[in-house]
């Protein structure tokens, strides 16, 4: 067993979900409403929130798609991050989400992005990411 607190800066963050990245990569979404990277490599974390370009500090989801971009649904839409080159993109109502609050998401193996919203179900039928 081996435990991550204060050493890797882990012993203040509230972890509410983690996902594998690339093989030396860790995304955690945390109950302090910010979207964490770890590299397992060099010990280090990148802390992704509002004042570093994400569109809410509400992270209900994380996941991570077949080409290996991290969606976060929050509560103004879904931001994208391409961790490759280190670009953000956003997903809301005026894209076509049918609400901003986006609590889960999914991939099915056709490759679609189902996003469970306060009201309904928006399916992101062509990843344009």
């Amino acid at each position: 067993l081996t435990n991550y607190g204060k050493e890797q800066q882990f012993s203040s963050m509230n972890i509410s979900k983690c996902i594998t990245g690339s093989s030396s990569q860790l995304w955690f979404s945390t109950f302090q409403n910010e979207i964490i990277s770890y590299n397992i490599n060099t010990n280090t974390l990148n802390i992704c929130d509002i004042s570093r370009g994400i569109i809410s500090n509400s992270v209900w989801d994380i996941i991570k798609d077949s080409r290996g971009n991290i969606w976060a649904g929050t509560d103004s839409g879904i931001a994208v991050i391409n961790p490759f080159n280190n670009t953000l993109q956003y997903l809301s109502e005026k894209e076509g989400l049918c609400n901003n609050v986006v609590y889960k998401m999914i991939q099915r193996t056709n490759g679609e992005i189902w996003a469970g919203t306060l009201k309904g179900i928006s399916i992101i039928r062509k990843l344009i990411y």
